[in-house]
């Protein structure tokens, strides 16, 4: 991964005067685009510095980009193209959770649906999710960017008792977890999504999507961390 983001780091600031440590903001992304087919390209400013593209489920490190205002097209087969222009601040780190919703007919609200009755078109969307303190402790941030509006996600730590969240549709719920070095399971529906283990003070991200085979969860520890919009 920290080869990824240097490889990342020097194409996007090929070329430029080196910025000062106050120019150079700090973008994470992360695919979680289950429809279509092959992986997530992502251009910034008009190149593409991973032509590889991205699987579902993976993300990048914080990759350095000079600050102010960068363009971001985000594409897969299958989908359509998303188009966003993000104003990065130097110095500040945000998260772009990249996902896909059904289009749906505007006068009924419901998915439009092909010959098959399968979902017609999926369009990819951008959530930005920049940082604020959480203050001292140990958090849990849940985000779900599957289709139901809400999710009982169980969280089981290993040195205590288990308690439930309910995870909502790109909104943050935060909670706190006990300890330092203690391995916690988030489980759905007996299935476990995902194990961390505490070992900094601070913010525990975890993204709840849909996965090849049902609903996963990747995690990450980001000391601030809020879902802005």
């Amino acid at each position: 991964m920290l080869g990824l983001l240097f490889l990342l780091l020097g194409g996007l600031l090929q070329g430029q005067e080196r910025p000062d440590a106050g120019q150079v903001a700090f973008v994470r992304m992360v695919n979680l685009v289950s429809p279509g087919e092959g992986n997530l390209k992502i251009e910034i400013d008009g190149e593409d510095p991973w032509p590889v593209g991205y699987r579902l489920g993976q993300r990048t490190g914080g990759v350095g980009m000079k600050a102010g205002q960068r363009k971001f097209v985000m594409r897969k087969k299958g989908c359509l193209t998303a188009k966003r222009e993000i104003d990065l601040v130097g110095g500040k780190t945000i998260t772009l959770a990249i996902y896909a919703e059904a289009v749906v007919d505007e006068e009924t609200g419901k998915p439009l649906l092909d010959v098959a009755g399968k979902v017609a078109h999926w369009q990819i969307k951008v959530a930005q999710l920049s940082q604020v303190d959480p203050g001292g402790d140990f958090h849990l941030t849940f985000v779900s960017f599957c289709p139901e509006e809400s999710l009982d996600v169980e969280v089981r730590p290993a040195k205590a008792e288990s308690f439930f969240v309910v995870a909502r549709r790109r909104q943050a719920i935060k909670r706190k977890f006990a300890s330092e070095r203690e391995r916690v399971a988030i489980v759905h529906e007996d299935k476990v999504l995902n194990v961390l283990k505490g070992r900094n003070k601070g913010n525990y991200v975890v993204m709840i999507y849909e996965g090849e085979e049902g609903k996963e969860a990747l995690s990450f520890y980001d000391p601030k961390f809020v879902l802005a919009h």
